[in-house]
């Protein structure tokens, strides 16, 4: 059975010993030592972890999520390789759901950078817009600094950002924008 730990959150320090015990062929890198991270996203997270209780509380998964004073920013999301493309477990699904939550009931908006090595970037991209998150915004979110949103704009790679005061219209479309028309067309009639 998985199960996801919320609650007390794990600090970069400790996700990192317990993943490198349990997934020694994919070794936890620190976030300040990912050069290719923009700086926001470099700062330590508090991470949110999935275990496997049917392997003595093996971690397989966990998804970050760094604090600023009017907004997050993503700290990253891992399943481990023998969970990935499971239906039936939704390790990575699980693990969204439980952050969107926490986001939820702090009630501040996140941006987060794709770096995704596991997924193609646009089926990665199409998941996060399910729940909500908007691709790219050009215009500014509440909460989130324009210097901020300037700097994800400049890094050149595609990012995402998620308000959970954000009109209904715009989160409604980013959820059915992926879609096509012809399995919209039924809906609307």
């Amino acid at each position: 059975m998985i199960k996801i730990l919320s609650s007390p959150t794990y600090t970069e320090e400790v996700l990192m010993k317990v993943w490198n015990e349990d997934n020694p062929e994919h070794e936890y890198i620190p976030r300040k030592d990912r050069s290719y991270l923009i700086s926001y996203a470099r700062k330590a997270p508090l991470y949110q972890i999935a275990i496997d209780e049917e392997k003595n509380g093996k971690v397989i998964g966990y998804i970050g999520l760094i604090e600023y004073d009017t907004f997050f920013v993503g700290g990253g999301i891992r399943v481990a390789d023998e969970y990935q493309d499971n239906d039936k477990l939704r390790v990575g699904v699980k693990l969204i759901e439980a952050r969107q939550e926490k986001i939820n009931t702090a009630n501040k908006p996140i941006i987060q950078e794709i770096n995704t090595k596991t997924m193609p970037v646009e089926k990665f991209m199409q998941v996060w817009e399910r729940y909500g998150w908007l691709r790219n915004p050009i215009t500014s979110i509440r909460g989130i600094p324009n210097e901020v949103l300037e700097d994800y704009k400049k890094s050149n790679n595609q990012f995402l950002v998620y308000s959970p005061d954000a009109d209904a219209f715009g989160k409604a479309w980013s959820i059915i924008s992926p879609l096509r028309l012809i399995d919209i067309l039924p809906l609307m009639e």
